[in-house]
């Protein structure tokens, strides 16, 4: 996930970070910082920093601070042309499964 916000999310550059071998920094074309982050890793390592950095990206997605990259949306009832899609990894961005 890549973000370009003025909001802090729990990037740290200590020795004993979970993004440590992850994190390269660089910055977007706007000339603002910009760091590889792994959700994943960081619902397993530290879900305490996960609460709140969901929290904060949902507070992003409300105010359309971040505008994510959808590829694909299924109905539920699609989940597995949703997941053969994502198994051909020829798609940029997110697949959506949408409830009825």
């Amino acid at each position: 996930m890549l973000f370009e916000t003025t909001k802090k999310l729990h990037f740290r550059s200590n020795g004993d970070n979970y993004l440590s071998a992850l994190s390269e920094k660089k910055r977007t074309p706007h000339g603002n910082p910009a760091s590889l982050y792994s959700i994943t890793t960081l619902r397993k390592e530290r879900p305490d920093w996960f609460r709140e950095d969901l929290a904060q990206v949902f507070d992003l997605l409300a105010e359309g601070k971040i505008n994510p990259l959808i590829a694909a949306r299924f109905p539920l009832r699609d989940a597995a042309e949703s997941h053969a899609l994502l198994e051909t990894s020829q798609t940029a961005g997110k697949i959506v499964l949408i409830g009825s």
